[in-house]
Formats: structure tokens, sequence, C-alpha cells
């Protein structure tokens, strides 16, 4: 028996969603192994019972006694995929806890498992918690491959917000004036001051993205820098580059604490 059929005919073929779920369920307690499978066809895009597909999937990473086709890695990093792409439809897993989950367990997968905790919290909307996770990576990140992966990531970030935003400004210039035939000058001088004020907010949205873009290209060589040393803190020909990267910026340079005067019976 195969998972999915009934003699003579496919169930997942004739596209009866419901009925070929409940073949594949009473299949998997014959047949466990093909779990795979039932995941897989949980996920497909017509069916799209993500949330589903989701806990399934962790129930069997969580199983070590559970026979898969793939490894447990493999099958935690297509968890990981799975909760970052669909965060709105999974509600049965706490997808953030899942991905940091994946980034302690998996050293060789970290950099990629912050961009997507990342690129979770884009598709919620929330883009300061996005610059949040990005700087903890940037922070956290033990390796140079890692570091850049999610440096890029945060840079095409950014630069994707302030080319959206600048899109958006361009098309406000090139907005003609939409007067109604029967607009008085007050509500003609309303509406110009509003325009005014609109594109006055736009402009300095503009201004602090780039402000905030160039931020981030600056701190490169001192991202690097922190990486090598968290790698090996007793590196000295590293924290003689650090100073280097240090010189000339006062603000940056801490200061040194002036010692007391002593004074002596001749002073």
């Amino acid at each position: 028996m195969k998972a999915g059929r009934f003699p003579g005919w496919s169930v997942q073929e004739a596209g009866v969603v419901e009925t070929t779920l409940r073949v594949y369920r009473r299949c998997l307690m014959l047949l466990p192994e093909k779990v795979e499978d039932f995941i897989a066809y949980l996920q497909s895009p017509e069916v799209g019972r993500y949330d589903d597909a989701a806990r399934l999937l962790a129930e069997v990473v969580n199983d070590e006694s559970s026979e898969t086709q793939r490894t447990k890695h493999e099958l935690w990093l297509e968890l990981c995929d799975l909760v970052c792409k669909h965060p709105r439809e999974i509600k049965s897993l706490r997808a953030e806890a899942v991905l940091r989950s994946g980034i302690s367990r998996f050293s060789d997968q970290v950099g990629k498992l912050w961009c997507a905790l990342a690129s979770h919290f884009v598709r919620l909307g929330q883009l300061e918690k996005t610059r949040d996770v990005f700087e903890e990576a940037l922070c956290g990140v033990g390796t140079l491959h890692d570091l850049a992966l999610v440096y890029d990531a945060f840079v095409q970030f950014e630069e994707s917000l302030l080319a959206a935003k600048m899109k958006e400004l361009e098309d406000e210039e090139n907005a003609g004036p939409d007067c109604a035939a029967s607009e008085d000058a007050a509500d003609r001088r309303e509406r110009k001051r509003r325009r005014k004020e609109k594109k006055k907010q736009q402009s300095e949205e503009v201004d602090f993205l780039m402000t905030r873009l160039e931020f981030l290209t600056e701190r490169r060589p001192l991202l690097v820098s922190s990486c090598k040393l968290r790698q090996n803190p007793h590196n000295v020909h590293e924290w003689l580059a650090r100073v280097d990267l240090f010189k000339g910026d006062t603000a940056k340079v801490p200061l040194q604490k002036r010692q007391p005067k002593q004074h002596t019976r001749d002073s």
C-alpha cells in the first residue's frame, strides 16, 4: 500500500483534500516512515496546511526514535525555513523560539538562520524588530562567513527601505494637482499645505534612512575586527589593527582617567 492511495486510483490526484488527509493519517499508523511525504503534501500550495506541517515536523525532529529519509539536521532546517516563510499561518509554534533554537544547535548555519529570523519579522512588518535581530546577529556571530551573510542581508534590507521611500517621494513630487471644480481658495491652500508637510516629512525620512545606511557601511571594518577578536581574544595583531581603526576619532576613543597630582613637601 502506498501513502495516499486507494486500490486502483490516487486520492491525492483526485484533489479531495480532506479525504487525502484522512488516508495519509491512517497510512502513517502502518507506515510511519512516510511522514515526510505527508509533511510535503501539507505544504503543497493547493493544501496550504502550514500550521499542521510545522507541528508534525516539530514532532518528528524531537522524536529520536522516528524513522526518516533525511537527517534530523535537514529536517530542523526545513522547520526553520517553514516557520520563517509562513509567520501568519503558523500559530501552534513560536517561530522566534524555533529559529533561535536552530541558531544554538547548528553552528554551520548560524548566519543563514539569523537572516531567516530577520526575514520572519520583515514578513510581519516589524521593521524595528528586524533591525534589532540584525544588530544582535552582528554582535554575536563567530565567523567571518556568518558575519558577511548577516551584514549583506542587513545592508540589502536598509537599501530596500530607502529605495521604497525615495520612490514614494518621487511619486509625490510627480503627482499633479488634483483640484476639484467646486474647491474654493481656502480648500486649495489647505490641500497645498498638507502636501508640503507630507513632502517635507518624506524628505526627512529619506535623509534619516540614508544616514542609517552610511553608518552601517562605516561600521563594517569595526564589525570585522570584533568578529576576529571573538574568535581569538588574544590575537595581538588584530588588537593593534583595531587601535588603528580608532585613530583620529576622539568620539570613539575612551578618555583616560586623569591621575590626581601628588603633592610633595617641596611643591
